[in-house]
């Protein structure tokens, strides 16, 4: 959920407010997300006025997060702690011993979870493009995360045992606490969507940025250029969900990009459409390209390409569809997930 916080309009009290409720957790929601573009700088400091005015002792709370730096160095000192207690995802199972199964769950989780944090900074969606180092420690969670279900499962199914009753009390058992690689540029776009207001430099300037780092191709690039132009000249009303106008203008820009492909190489749009939908990138043979081949009207294409042969027409369709698959048809439909 975002936010955006004029920080000239809010009360200290009414700033409590606005944390309190982004912040409210219930099934499939375990955190918020404040999103601030009136004056940033000065942020930080009313957040930590407000947060000692309604503390108990009027002190400095935890309630202002640690900076990207400390963020990182928690998440470093977690996955050292992982390593050092499982080496390798072979080396437990649910039948190693009961320390070493709790101990590896609480290592895990720390991990997830200091990850988690580690995501919501900029600076990470930064330094994970480059960093050799950052995405092999980040990829250890998705090596480990098999392992760590099973071990997991076998702890809450674990039969009581003599003596001492084992420490669980670190241990979430039925949260959230599972691994997400998160996308926060891709969901940064769709919160600067939902609050984006006609002609507004500042969001817009925004959302070329993610789309920039995203590194997304110059179509859907367009398309959402497309729905800011007409939010701006207040084609779409501020009544109507920005999510379902984002959808239709992604979808009719596939949509377009398949007839245009049927109209150049006079092919059916229903057997495009149908290879589409099957197609993943690399997939050989093309999705019914049976289909495709049976659908063409080689003499209309011949009528406006008159130095035409047949044995390459064929070849060359396919080469451009594959093309058009990878660079068009693929990234609007990343987009419409």
């Amino acid at each position: 959920m975002g936010v955006e916080l004029s920080v000239t309009n809010l009360t200290y009290a009414n700033l409590i407010q606005a944390f309190s409720r982004t912040n409210r957790t219930y099934p499939g929601k375990t955190k918020g997300l404040i999103v601030t573009y009136r004056k940033p700088w000065t942020m930080e400091k009313h957040v930590k006025d407000a947060t000692k005015l309604y503390s108990e002792e009027q002190e400095e709370s935890t309630l202002v997060y640690p900076t990207y730096e400390e963020s990182k160095k928690r998440f470093k000192k977690a996955h050292k702690s992982l390593k050092k207690a499982v080496p390798n995802p072979a080396d437990i199972n649910e039948h190693s011993s009961l320390e070493t199964r709790i101990e590896f769950v609480k290592v895990f989780q720390e991990l997830n979870n200091s990850y988690q944090a580690l995501v919501t900074y900029d600076d990470y969606n930064d330094e994970i493009e480059k960093s050799k180092a950052l995405q092999e420690q980040v990829k250890v969670l998705e090596e480990y995360i098999g392992v760590y279900n099973t071990v997991k499962g076998s702890l809450v199914e674990e039969e009581p045992q003599e003596g001492p009753e084992p420490d669980f009390s670190d241990i979430e058992f039925y949260g959230e606490n599972t691994i997400k690689i998160y996308d926060i540029d891709s969901t940064y776009i769709d919160q600067l969507l939902g609050t984006y207001s006609a002609n507004n430099k500042n969001i817009r300037e925004e959302i070329e940025k993610a789309l920039q780092k995203l590194k997304k191709s110059e179509m859907v690039k367009d398309v959402y250029r497309s729905i800011l132009n007409a939010m701006d000249k207040k084609e779409i009303g501020t009544e109507e969900d920005i999510f379902v106008v984002k959808r239709q203008f992604f979808k009719e820009a596939y949509n377009k990009a398949i007839k245009e492909f049927a109209n150049t190489w006079f092919v059916e749009e229903g057997e495009l459409h149908s290879s589409a939908i099957q197609y993943v990138i690399g997939a050989d043979p093309l999705p019914n390209i049976g289909g495709i081949y049976n659908s063409k009207q080689f003499d209309k294409y011949k009528a406006l390409h008159p130095d035409a042969i047949s044995f390459k027409y064929l070849p060359e369709m396919k080469r451009q569809w594959r093309k058009t698959l990878d660079e068009v048809i693929i990234p609007l439909d990343n987009e419409l997930r």
